[in-house]
């Protein structure tokens, strides 16, 4: 759980707050309410969550804009996005332009709302970008190697702190998700085969999660939160006591 002295960090600092997990874990559910519970007065972004709601060609647009702010005030980023793609070798040139892209479009979010807000709130962070890239190459390094790469990162971006709110459930997909799977229009690289990709997504989880808790160890800058969530969906009555926690 997370605590009321973590959340009066992340109200009291510029910050980025991200979720973590397996697609259908409730990342977006949960930061969508977190971002309600938050105090009136608390200036926050949320560009990502914003682009993912519009219509397809004006969301690929916006996306295209934020790749580019991305580049242009962070150029260090493609040096770090260079190590993950040598550490996570894709399949073809589809796969990784897509990874480098869905990189570049996180950065650039993160820049925008850094420069107008004091939290900055992603149901689809750096974290779960390395998810991504991991999911869909074809062997994985050891975790030190990609904590050390999202160090660099937090870095680049000049962030002062990353929370990295890791949803847990248990190993499988959850009832109330499944129905979203292979929906028009939806983006989860479990779509096509929920249940064939489904113990790779557990072990790119699993993977994953090594990489942030090291890098936690390692870094100041950054700290990995769990919410166990055990298979009871939206319900799930950890979800509701965080939520009540960040209302005080």
């Amino acid at each position: 759980m997370i605590d009321e002295k973590n959340l009066k960090c992340i109200e009291s600092k510029s910050t980025v707050y991200e979720l973590f997990g397996i697609p259908g874990s409730g990342k977006t559910f949960l930061a969508n309410r977190l971002i309600k519970a938050l105090d009136p007065q608390v200036k926050f972004g949320a560009t990502s969550m914003k682009v993912g709601l519009e219509p397809r060609v004006l969301r690929v647009f916006k996306k295209i804009l934020l790749v580019l702010l991305g580049v242009v005030t962070r150029p260090a980023i493609v040096i770090q996005l260079y190590h993950i793609l040598r550490l996570y070798p894709q399949t073809g040139p589809f796969s990784m332009a897509k990874v480098a892209f869905n990189w570049l479009y996180i950065a650039g979010a993160i820049v925008r709302d850094d420069r107008s807000s004091s939290i900055v709130v992603l149901d689809q962070g750096l974290a779960q970008a390395c998810w991504a890239t991991a999911f869909s190459g074809k062997r994985w390094p050891n975790p030190r190697s990609t904590a050390r790469v999202l160090r660099r990162l937090v870095r680049c971006l000049s962030l002062d702190h990353l929370f990295i709110v890791s949803v847990e459930t248990t190993n499988r997909i959850p009832p109330w998700a499944v129905c979203l799977y292979g929906k028009r229009g939806s983006t989860s690289p479990l779509d096509r085969k929920p249940i064939g990709n489904l113990s790779l997504a557990i072990e790119t989880t699993k993977h994953i999660r090594s990489v942030v808790d090291i890098a936690a160890n390692q870094s100041a800058h950054i700290s990995v939160l769990p919410i166990h969530n055990m298979g009871s969906g939206l319900t799930s009555p950890c979800i509701k006591d965080l939520i009540s926690s960040c209302s005080h």
